[in-house]
């Protein structure tokens, strides 16, 4: 329920330096700090759980046994080693291809090939932590049984632990294969890891090696049909040679070399036809000319006609230089012109035995020109028949040659496989190897009891928030304000509402001189009326009124207590004055001199305790209104201050509460709960008192 703030006169500014509080303001003021004071209240339990998780989480970390973890490091290229140029085993062509060629050799190292190879080699079957089940009482009675694990059981669970021992993986970028393992002992995390990378190096070369020597084997099987292939199609080729008549040397057939040879020799026999009638027709145009060394062409002449040209040129010579000096008639004139005579008929007869013989050399020349031009008619009929036998010979050919090129290729291809078994070409190997490792892997330790320590702190956190919401009592200054709307006007420590001597001075005392401050309001101004009421314990609103009190007198006014709670009279019994004349006296009675009692030596401080007990008849009488009643009084003061005690109904009881000018309700953080006080303060609204808000005492 919301109970409205009554702000009335100075009462309402009850905020740092007189400003009204304003509820937004303090919901956004107040909420962090509600949380960490609610956390702040129940801060042992906080504590508390915080450790007992931390300490719950110790004992199962100890508890845990402790693993070991050692790795081994493979550099594996897909690329490999570029040792030979035709290898049988290409790398990717591209860095994607590269990855993805090392990350599938992760699943290789965890195949079960390898892994059983490894269980082999280091004797895991035999160990209780992979092979065989852990010593204890439930084992023992199975072993006493008869009931125990066949080995191939331990084999195949020696399998699944490795499995889950081992953990393998790439580094990111690189093609390193980081091999883990974890085991309850150094030493054998160690021993695996290694065994590990060590069996996948071996099977890795022996599948590249059985690899090449499957692939030798199929192309050696493959040779024995092409070599069979290669001599069938061969036997076909000269059968077909055979029954056509094809013969061919050098490379060319025989009729086409022969075709080729009389073509080239009836050329030349045509040149020297032609060469022979030039000839023979230059001599016969001598002949008919006059004989002189000047007709006779050098190119034509034999050696013969060459002497005697020399022996004419002589002669001639002679018989021109008789001339010069002899007679006509003279003898060595006509013996000279004799001999010129003599050798230009050898001349002639010289050069008819030329033109015969020219003629004889150009007429058998003739004829051999005419037998070629026959021959190389007859070779230009074989070629043509030749060729279109020659059509089926090529296909023949060029599947011969096919098969002899493929025969020849898985040759060669087979003896480089031979010779590839003995070279490993892969790059993987060994860069890290395992080592026993120093220092425990798992659990650790350190980190499960801080986090554990954590998440207890708020575990714990979450219970006291939750604690706290539950919680019917008061708890905070906020809570106040949110379930009921009125504010917290102050928040005073028990000790001060007690009277602790030794606080005095301190943060607590200060904090009630300060909300008196608040209550006193301008010097000179009228009394002011400040009620106090609690809702479940009568005591607090007389240490209330009287800490108050207090405050004022130390601050130089004088203040009347008044004692209106009449079931238990709290102010009065502090006082000792029970039994004396007060307010019954004053409200039934009209008495305003003997109801008013000086409780301290100054005078500074009076008080008006409950009264007599009056008979029925007077209570039921309507009192005076208190204030009018002291009114009266020629003693003024400067400050009334009222304890009601618990909450009542009867017409006294309201009376009082009209009379104050803010009533103030005394609660107690983690004692006094949120219902009583919410009732206290609907009773006071509905006995017409304006609410100045709640004191918590913490």
């Amino acid at each position: 329920m919301s109970v409205p703030n009554i702000e009335h006169d100075r009462v309402a500014s009850l905020g740092q330096g007189g400003e009204p509080v304003s509820p937004a303001t303090t919901v956004a003021v107040l909420d962090i700090g509600s949380l960490f004071s609610a956390v702040w209240r129940r801060r042992r339990s906080v504590i508390a759980t915080a450790l007992a998780m931390a300490l719950l989480a110790a004992l199962v970390a100890l508890a845990i046994p402790p693993q070991y973890k050692a790795t081994a490091k493979l550099l594996v290229d897909p690329a490999g080693l570029n040792v030979l140029r035709d290898d049988v085993t290409r790398g990717p062509g591209n860095a994607d291809a590269a990855l993805a060629e090392a990350e599938s050799q992760i699943g290789v190292l965890r195949s079960s090939d390898i892994m059983l190879e490894v269980i082999g080699r280091t004797g895991l079957e035999d160990d209780p932590e992979f092979g065989m089940p852990e010593p204890g009482i439930v084992s023992g009675l199975l072993g006493m049984l008869g009931v125990g694990q066949e080995v191939g059981n331990r084999q195949l669970l020696a399998l699944r632990r490795l499995g889950e021992a081992v953990d393998i993986g790439r580094q990111d970028m690189a093609y390193v294969i980081e091999i883990s393992v974890w085991t309850k002992d150094a030493q054998k995390s160690a021993r695996i890891a290694n065994a590990f990378a060590e069996i996948y190096l071996e099977k890795n070369r022996a599948a590249r090696t059985e690899f090449v020597r499957r692939s030798s084997q199929a192309l050696a099987a493959r040779l024995e049909d092409l070599r069979s292939k290669v001599a069938e199609s061969s036997e076909r080729v000269e059968r077909y040679r055979s029954e056509h008549g094809i013969v061919d040397a050098g490379g060319l057939l025989v009729v086409d070399q022969q075709l080729q040879e009389a073509t080239n020799e009836l050329s030349r026999v045509r040149a020297t036809v032609a060469d022979l009638d030039t000839r023979y027709q230059q001599i016969l145009d001598m002949r008919q000319r006059a004989i002189s060394p000047e007709n006779l062409s050098e190119a034509l002449l034999s050696a013969t006609i060459a002497d005697l040209r020399s022996m004419l040129a002589v002669a001639l010579a002679q018989v021109s230089t008789l001339e010069t000096t002899l007679g006509p008639s003279h003898p060595e004139l006509l013996a000279a012109r004799s001999n010129v005579i003599l050798v230009e008929n050898q001349i002639r007869a010289e050069l008819d035995r030329i033109v015969e013989a020219t003629r004889v050399e150009r007429d058998r020349a003739r004829a051999r020109q005419d037998t070629l031009e026959a021959r190389v008619d007859a070779l230009k009929g074989d070629v043509l028949g030749t060729n279109s036998a020659m059509l089926g010979l090529r296909e023949l050919v060029r599947q011969a040659d096919s098969d002899r090129s493929i025969y020849e290729a898985f040759l060669k291809r087979s003896g480089e496989l031979s010779e590839q078994q003995s070279v490993d070409t892969t790059n993987a190997r060994l860069i890290s190897q395992a080592t026993p490792p120093l220092k425990k892997a798992w659990p650790p330790r350190t980190i499960i009891v801080l986090a554990a320590g954590i998440l207890g702190l708020a575990i714990g956190v979450g219970q006291a928030l939750l604690r706290e919401q539950l919680d019917p009592r008061v708890q905070s200054a906020h809570q106040v304000w949110q379930e009921t709307g009125v504010p917290v006007v102050a928040e005073i420590p028990r000790a001060v509402l007690n009277g602790d001597a030794d606080l005095r001075g301190g943060r607590g005392y200060s904090q009630m001189d300060a909300f008196y401050n608040r209550m006193a309001g301008a010097p000179g101004d009228a009394a002011r009326w400040v009620l106090f009421a609690c809702p479940d314990d009568d005591r607090l609103s007389a240490l209330a009124s009287l800490s108050l009190a207090r405050s004022a007198v130390e601050g130089g006014d004088r203040v009347l207590l008044v004692d209106a709670d009449t079931r238990n009279g709290g102010l009065s019994r502090l006082f000792g004055k029970q039994d004396r004349p007060g307010l019954r006296e004053l409200v039934y009675g009209g008495d305003n001199i003997s109801t008013v009692h000086s409780v301290s030596d100054d005078n500074q401080l009076l008080l008006v305790p409950t009264g007599r007990q009056v008979s029925a008849i007077a209570e039921a009488a309507r009192p005076w209104p208190l204030r009018k009643a002291l009114s009266q009084r020629n003693q003024p003061v400067d400050m009334i201050v009222l304890s009601a005690g618990e909450l009542w109904s009867s017409r006294l009881h309201r009376s009082v509460a009209n009379a104050a000018d803010a009533a103030i309700v005394v609660a107690v953080a983690q004692e006094t709960h949120m219902k009583p006080l919410t009732q206290a303060l609907e009773s006071l609204i509905a006995s017409g008192a304006r609410v100045g808000g709640v004191l918590l005492v913490v």
